[in-house]
Parts: structure tokens; C-alpha cells; sequence
């Protein structure tokens, strides 16, 4: 008789085949993490900032029909620790409100770059959301926003360029 496998099981032995780093996973039993997130936390190395995981509806909305849910921007360290936006879909919440590439996370609900934590928390809230930024001249915009399904522009930028 075949056992099925877990959700757990099946995202491990996923990880061992096909993750870049698969010779640091740690060997561990996948059913002892209680969530898929939790899991992959676990297992991924600390340089990895991509892979994650969603249900099976949202990834396939993500990458069949590029829907995701969310304020609609990328969220970034640069060198000296501070968060900037990467890039901003302009039909998102965020990007709906002018917010684009380069501008500085003041804060978020209150919280700053030092409490990482409560960001994440903030920003996979179904709830109002405070942000508080520094554009590219350094003026600071506030919105109260919340998390909307959306679909993506998939080409962030396009040129022709005549030589």
C-alpha cells in the first residue's frame, strides 16, 4: 500500500531535488514543522530571499494569470540597511498611489526597519495598513491602505531604442 504523502513531505523532498542550495538542507523529519512557511523557513538558507510558500489557488494565480494579492510592491535592504521599494506595479494600491522605485520605507503600521517581524505581519494583514515614505526628494508621503487582488504588469519597463 503507498502511503500519500504530506504537504510537508512533499515540499522537503521538492527542496532536496530541486533547490540551488539542496546539499545544505538539514536532514530533519518535514512532518515535525507544523506549517508549510514554517517548514521552508527551516530549510531555506539565509542568502535565498525567494522561495516561499502560498496555496496551491494562489500560486497558480500568480504565475498562470499573474493575480496576486497584495500592496503591490517589492520591498529591499540596500547596503546601508534601510528598506527601499524595487519596483511598484502602477495598478496595485501602492503603485495607485504614486509610491515607486527607490523611495525609503519610513515605516510601516509604526514599525521600522528594525522590527522586520512586525513588517511581514503588517504587510499579509487583511487590515489597514499605515506607510510612511521618503520619495526621491526626500518628501514624505503617508497612505492608510489595504491589501487588494490585482493583476500584475509583467513588464515593469519597456524602450525602443534607435541607433
Amino acid at each position: 500500500e503507498v502511503k500519500a504523502k504530506t504537504a510537508n513531505e512533499y515540499i522537503y523532498e521538492q527542496f532536496k531535488d530541486w533547490y540551488l542550495w539542496y546539499d545544505q538542507i538539514p536532514d530533519i523529519d518535514p512532518n515535525g514543522i507544523e506549517t508549510q512557511e514554517a517548514l521552508i523557513d527551516s530549510i531555506k538558507v539565509p542568502v535565498d530571499r525567494w522561495s516561499f510558500s502560498g496555496s496551491l489557488t494562489e500560486v497558480n494565480k500568480l504565475f498562470l494569470s499573474g493575480e496576486y494579492k497584495g500592496f503591490g510592491a517589492g520591498f529591499m535592504f540596500d547596503a546601508k540597511g534601510e528598506i527601499k521599494i524595487s519596483h511598484a506595479y502602477k495598478q496595485s494600491p501602492l503603485g495607485r498611489s504614486g509610491v515607486d522605485r527607490g523611495w525609503k520605507v519610513v515605516s510601516i503600521n509604526g514599525f521600522t526597519s528594525a522590527n522586520v517581524d512586525s513588517l511581514n505581519a503588517a504587510l499579509t494583514s487583511d487590515g489597514v495598513v499605515n506607510f510612511v515614505f521618503l520619495d526621491l526628494n526626500n518628501v514624505e508621503h503617508s497612505f492608510s491602505l489595504q491589501r487588494e487582488a490585482f493583476a500584475m504588469n509583467t513588464v515593469l519597463y519597456s524602450n525602443v531604442y534607435s541607433v
